[in-house]
């Protein structure tokens, strides 16, 4: 059944949505930048991220040295030993009222060894 998780702590990391997320090694929860929890147009690209231990009921942070632009939407995977973060796009613009504009979405990412 569910059970629930505790928010981070906002020393650790801030609400955010649209996150990127996957399970990582010793079975902990990476989350990584996302959106302001602002409407867009006000909203953010979100930096850093952070890891949650579901055995201890702890959060942590992630480094942050050589992290990617930070973004919403992006894709990862978890290969057994490193996460994958690819794609997203830049927070800070209302899809919804723009529907139909060329999307600025990112073209790169990067690989995260915890």
């Amino acid at each position: 059944g569910w059970a629930p998780i505790g928010a981070p702590p906002s020393t650790v990391l801030a609400m955010r949505r649209s996150e990127a997320a996957s399970w990582f090694s010793a079975g902990r929860l990476w989350v990584w930048s996302g959106a302001s929890m602002s409407a867009p147009p006000a909203d953010q690209s979100l930096e850093g991220g952070a890891w949650y231990d579901p055995v201890m009921a702890t959060w942590g942070p992630m480094a942050k040295n050589g992290e990617p632009t930070p973004r919403a939407g992006a894709g990862v995977v978890w290969t057994g030993s490193e996460a994958i973060i690819w794609g997203g796009y830049p927070a800070g613009k209302d899809w919804s009222q723009n529907f139909g504009e060329a999307v600025s979405a990112f073209a790169d990412g990067a690989i995260y060894r915890p």
